[in-house]
């Protein structure tokens, strides 16, 4: 992996930095997608793409963007459901929704190479339990994740209308009156507004990527 290597924010697995600190649309990609008509926001828009990027990262459950060098270690005691023993065989669902290639797997130091995996992130290795020692035994697997930039067009449209109505939208209470106690909020606020909320609507295009239950 190059760059500093981190710790994923609760997705339970290592990645370069990079791959989480950068939205997933750059600032020049926004202006042109929007023909320069939030130009005038320049300074703010970079914040507000991260915060929509992320909040597309979390509801997916893993980094989504880009496709990177990732590492996955549990032990098989605390796998939290992402390995199991099936006979000698060991199946890891791996914290990806889109897999590219599976670089190593080592079980409790030892290198195993008779393995299948498919591109959701399903791992099964064979004859795996000839190496594990006990519950205590540590599974490392080094693996390369996420979208290329062929499969972003419509990621990529979603995180730009989320950060034009983080731009555009008022936060908050827009009127209230006294003694019949009347508090109207924005309508973009009650509905999700802010670069970093997501909507039903949103929620629903996410769907294909967002990390399905484990075993």
């Amino acid at each position: 992996m190059n760059g500093e290597i981190i710790q994923a924010p609760g997705w339970g697995y290592l990645l370069p930095e990079e791959a989480i600190s950068t939205g997933m649309i750059t600032p020049e990609e926004f202006q042109t997608v929007t023909a320069g008509k939030y130009a005038g926001d320049a300074d703010r828009l970079p914040a507000i793409i991260e915060s929509a990027s992320m909040a597309v990262r979390n509801y997916c459950g893993w980094h989504l963007y880009p496709s990177c060098e990732c590492e996955f270690t549990d032990r098989m005691l605390y796998g939290n459901g992402r390995i199991k023993a099936v006979g000698p065989d060991l199946l890891i669902l791996l914290p990806a929704a889109h897999v590219e290639k599976i670089e190593s797997i080592e079980v409790d130091g030892r290198e195993c190479t008779d393995y299948s995996a498919d591109q959701g992130g399903l791992l099964h290795i064979f004859n795996a339990r000839l190496h594990v020692s006990d519950r205590r035994t540590q599974v490392t697997v080094k693996y390369v994740a996420g979208l290329r930039e062929s499969m972003m067009a419509n990621i990529r449209e979603l995180i730009a209308n989320k950060a034009i109505r983080g731009i555009t939208g008022t936060a908050g209470v827009t009127s209230e009156t006294a003694g019949g106690v009347s508090i109207s909020y924005a309508n973009s606020w009650a509905n999700g507004g802010g670069a970093g909320a997501l909507t039903s609507l949103e929620a629903d295009v996410l769907q294909p990527y967002k990390l399905g239950g484990v075993f």
